[in-house]
């Protein structure tokens, strides 16, 4: 499985993993460096890092649509997945979803407002959407069990 950093603006990713930042995609667009894919901690898992954070991210994004790489990816790998910036609320989610062929929301419980849900699926269309992750939930954010 490729996992491939496309939130350019607050990449997490080569923190979380463990991994330098730089050189990744952003060099790579800017051909600033070959592009790197990294192996992560986690079995059968390849990374591609976001790099250093862009000054334009819609312009690198853009190019980024437009070189075909993701799609060249994604025939030599048997999973690609691609890791969006929010789609509502940043300046390029919406250009960077053009990358995928169907797109899961990652939904934060009891933060993320259900109109900006609503509003991805909007942009991304019901028949790119394969569904929702729910994620931070704490059981104690549900309602609480009224007794008999």
């Amino acid at each position: 499985t490729l996992l491939i950093e496309c939130d350019l603006e607050r990449s997490s990713l080569a923190r979380i993993c463990g991994c330098a930042a730089s050189p990744g995609l952003r060099e790579w667009v800017e051909n600033l460096s070959p592009l790197r894919i990294v192996r992560s901690s986690v079995d059968n898992l390849l990374i591609i890092p976001a790099g250093t954070p862009p000054t334009d991210p819609a312009r690198l994004i853009w190019e980024l649509v437009e070189s075909g790489l993701v799609s060249s990816l994604a025939a030599e790998f048997r999973n690609t997945v691609i890791d969006l910036p929010a789609l509502v609320t940043s300046s390029s989610g919406s250009l960077t979803a053009r990358l995928a062929d169907h797109l899961v929301l990652v939904v934060r419980s009891a933060t993320t407002p259900v109109n900006q849900v609503e509003r991805a699926v909007e942009l991304i269309g019901r028949e790119r959407f394969a569904g929702v992750v729910l994620n931070a939930h704490s059981p104690r954010s549900w309602g609480r069990r009224r007794q008999p």
